[in-house]
């Protein structure tokens, strides 16, 4: 049996996060997009009337996914986790982190090219991060510490 599969990878290809989606039957997603609140909508078509599918119509139905944003999955096993604001931004972020030490900091634009980056940063205090001279924009504050990556979207505004 086929279901939707959604699975988020850091930049080594290991698996931070999936989910499965579907019924007993076959369910298969065809295109996949990342939506203005950060989320992810998925499509494709079901044959199932059951599990995560309801109200089937007929033998192969179109079937849309709404998922949240990636920051907001529940990553409640992570001692690690950080803070962004004020977001959308002009001037310059304050970065918070929960605790622990964070190995790199990075501000990454999309089209992955690295804008920012702030090594050996300690935690416990707020960083300022100017962003002042990046364009307007959609950029990803990347932290890197001991349990893995995370990643925060925030938005450039002049």
């Amino acid at each position: 049996m086929e279901d939707y599969w959604v699975v988020k990878l850091d930049s080594s290809g290991l698996i931070q996060w999936q989910k499965s989606y579907g019924g007993t039957n076959n369910d298969a997603a065809r295109q996949i997009q990342q939506t203005m609140d950060g989320g992810f909508i998925l499509s494709g078509y079901t044959l199932s009337n059951n599990i995560d599918v309801s109200g089937n119509h007929g033998s192969e139905d179109y079937w849309v996914v709404k998922l949240a944003s990636i920051t907001s999955i529940n990553l409640a096993d992570r001692k690690t986790y950080f803070n962004l604001y004020p977001n959308p931004t002009s001037r310059s972020i304050q970065l918070e982190v929960s605790e622990g030490e964070l190995d790199q900091i990075k501000i990454i634009g999309v089209l992955d090219n690295r804008l920012i980056s702030v090594d050996n940063y300690v935690n416990g205090n707020q960083k300022n991060i100017d962003v002042s001279t990046l364009p307007e924009g959609i950029y990803f504050v990347q932290i890197k510490t001991a349990e893995g990556i995370l990643t925060k979207k925030i938005i450039v505004r002049r």
